[in-house]
């Protein structure tokens, strides 16, 4: 009754308890309860009653998702080669616990906690993991309780209460030290700045900080004397599955200077916070259903439990797919550097967003980045794309995008299927529908077309949010571009990472131009089901008839893409859909065609693409794309508006012939020849 909330409405807060203390959470859902709040025990995720992070290792396998790819794309794969590690933490801790056994083929070489520090400098790999196995599976544990048998020659474990450490011949090799004494202390900072493969956080403490940051700015005083500068770090990859085990600068300043490979610890380990809200939405919609009296609590429970994979699963989907989306970002680097200028000023200009708190750069630094053709590190554009969701999240709440029929299937998708199969009428009633909704819309636009896609859609086209939406998930849906990509996904460690990203981006470009093709030329229905529905038929017209519509010269180019995907070992089929979405990707600009002549969609394609090589249309594309620099935002423009003009002429073109053709009763059954022929004669002049 003493409390005074000066807030506005909010639908919910997630209380997610510490450093692993699970009895907090019990502790705030027992006050929840006993003041009849409308979210009872879904009040605090975690809990005697909630998903057990520790044991479900959500956290780590996350952060690990972030690992995987940093390695996938040097080219190793971790699950099956061998590779060496340090860290911090111990196998009692969750993060530290449950990330070191995520692959088997770990060699953790060094680990030190705030007792002791570990050091095994050739370790075995199955017989290191079954005893790390071993001691995660303790009550409790520390590193002095690890089998030394085990250990390979020369291993220690040391007490960071000692006042000198002395170091074996094998320790002394492995780190390239000439003394055999030296403080525990010193030591630490030797173990983070070995040459390993991947340093991987999983305790408390802030070890690494840039060159130009004192100890003070940091604010962790626990750990001043064994932080390193990051600039002297010579691993390959860090992994962040705990809290700020890096500062942002030190993130910066290791992928600039180190040319390391590294994103933020909100991207690494958001497993944990996204269980939580998943926890949370299936508690809301079970009290719903309780409430009906369909369900006792101990029923309740049981179904909690039983779901624990199924949870799992949809959780690690965005930890695999928000790296993914800053690697492409990455890749596409000084060709969009422009829209992330204007992004990062529009988003402090509207109060989201506090460059000097983030460490983003200043105007004159982002100008100088222009200049040098430099792009955001990873950690940079990590900060940008969490922004931009949040960004856009609360603009499109505020449409009536949540409200399409189209995204019920979604809204089912978000719960795991045995909810789906038992209480569908209830999820489609869940009364935070809107908002997970707009999540699922915002997270799948945002991750697969990046952080400033939307704010160049709206510019170029001057179309609402709203709308932009729209225009991408129908492009999705017809072109099918979900399977292309769960296809190309399924290749890790299959094929090279930078052949998925090129042909990712390849994709990418295509979805992008047929997005703006229809905000610009398109009339969008109310519903993504009716304008996808019109588009369709037409485009199912298309592709059925493709070999007799494409001339034989675009089939030859078309035959190259496709052979070129073969022999960079994408499969056959995949191989020619990717081949095909280029050409498809013109099937809006012929469907429109088709509708305003009233000819067939296949008969507009054969003049279109005839009316494309007849007119140097394709080749004069080519030269725009491939000729002009784009380093700047007018830059891009420029190249942007001259190939929308040449498609539009391309369009405008096949339009006259065919009006040409019905006014003056050309007979186009002889594959456009004699209309052509006609149509040329008249307009000599």
């Amino acid at each position: 009754k003493d409390v005074k909330r000066w807030d506005s409405d909010d639908p919910y807060l997630v209380v997610a308890a510490d450093k692993g203390t699970a009895i907090f959470s019990d502790f705030a859902n027992e006050i929840s309860n006993e003041y009849g709040f409308w979210l009872g025990d879904a009040f605090a995720s975690g809990g005697s009653v909630g998903y057990d992070h520790k044991k479900m290792g959500i956290t780590a396998k996350g952060a690990w998702e972030s690992v995987k790819r940093h390695f996938r794309e040097l080219g190793t794969d971790i699950q099956n080669e061998s590779f060496s590690v340090v860290g911090i933490g111990d196998m009692s801790g969750d993060v530290f616990g449950n990330g070191m056994l995520l692959s088997k083929q770990i060699k953790l070489q060094a680990a030190f906690n705030h007792l002791h520090i570990f050091v095994d400098p050739n370790p075995d790999t199955a017989k290191s993991y079954a005893e790390r196995e071993r001691l995660f599976k303790l009550p409790r544990s520390t590193w002095d309780d690890y089998d030394r048998k085990t250990l390979s020659k020369g291993a220690e474990i040391y007490s960071r209460s000692s006042k000198i450490l002395i170091l074996t011949p094998e320790i002394q090799k492995l780190f390239g030290l000439n003394s055999s004494k030296i403080r525990p202390e010193d030591f630490i900072k030797i173990i983070l700045q070995h040459k390993a493969d991947l340093i991987w956080f999983g305790g408390i403490g802030t070890y690494v900080k840039s060159s130009t940051e004192s100890n003070s700015d940091v604010g962790d005083r626990a750990n001043d004397n064994v932080r390193v500068d990051s600039k002297d770090l010579q691993v390959k990859v860090i992994g962040e599955g705990a809290n700020l085990g890096c500062t942002q600068l030190s993130r910066i300043e290791f992928e600039r200077r180190a040319d390391g490979h590294i994103n933020t610890d909100a991207i690494d380990n958001s497993a944990g916070v996204s269980c939580s809200d998943r926890e949370v939405n299936i508690k809301i919609l079970f009290n719903e259903i309780m409430r009906a009296n369909k369900l006792t609590m101990p029923e309740r429970n049981k179904l909690l439990e039983k779901m624990t994979d199924d949870v799992n699963h949809l959780v690690l989907r965005d930890n695999y797919l928000q790296p993914q989306t800053i690697t492409d970002i990455g890749v596409l680097g000084s060709r969009n550097f422009d829209q992330q200028i204007q992004l990062i000023r529009q988003l402090e200009q509207e109060g989201v967003l506090d460059r000097q708190v983030e460490y983003l750069p200043d105007d004159s630094t982002l100008e100088e980045y222009q200049a040098t053709q430099t792009c955001l590190t990873r950690p940079e554009v990590s900060v940008l794309l969490g922004y931009s969701k949040i960004n856009v999240y609360d603009q499109i709440l505020e449409t009536n995008l949540p409200n399409d029929p189209y995204f019920v299937k979604h809204l089912r998708a978000y719960f795991p299927t045995l909810l789906q199969e038992k209480y569908d009428e209830e999820i489609l009633k869940h009364p935070l529908r809107r908002e997970i909704i707009a999540t699922y819309a915002v997270n799948t636009l945002l991750n697969r077309m990046g952080a400033s896609y939307i704010n160049e859609a709206m510019s170029a086209t001057s179309a609402s949010i709203d709308d932009v939406f729209r225009a991408f998930f129908t492009v999705r849906e017809v072109f099918k571009i979900k399977q292309l990509l769960d296809e190309l996904e399924q290749l890790d460690n299959k094929v090279p990472a930078d052949i998925q990203t090129n042909a990712r981006l390849n994709v990418y470009k295509i979805v992008r131009r047929t997005t703006m093709s229809l905000l610009r030329y398109y009339p969008m229905a109310d519903t993504i089901k009716e304008t996808t529905n019109v588009l369709q038929i037409g485009i199912e017209s298309f592709l059925s008839h493709i070999d007799e519509t494409l001339h034989p010269v675009l089939k030859e180019k078309l035959e190259e893409k496709i052979n070129k995907y073969q022999e960079q070992g994408l499969p056959q089929d995949l191989s020619k859909r990717l081949g095909l979405l280029q050409t498809a990707s013109t099937s809006p600009d012929i469907i429109l065609i088709a509708n305003e002549t009233q000819c067939t969609v296949p008969d507009v394609a054969e003049l279109y693409f005839k009316i494309g090589l007849s007119f140097f249309f394709g080749p004069l594309r080519d030269v725009v794309e491939g000729t002009i620099a784009t380093t700047t935002l007018w830059d891009r423009r420029l190249v942007a508006s001259l190939l929308e003009d040449l498609y539009n002429y391309q369009s405008d073109l096949t339009i006259s012939i065919l009006l040409y053709a019905q006014e003056n009763n050309i007979p186009t059954d002889d594959h456009f020849e004699t209309l052509l022929e006609h149509w040329n004669k008249a307009h000599q002049n």
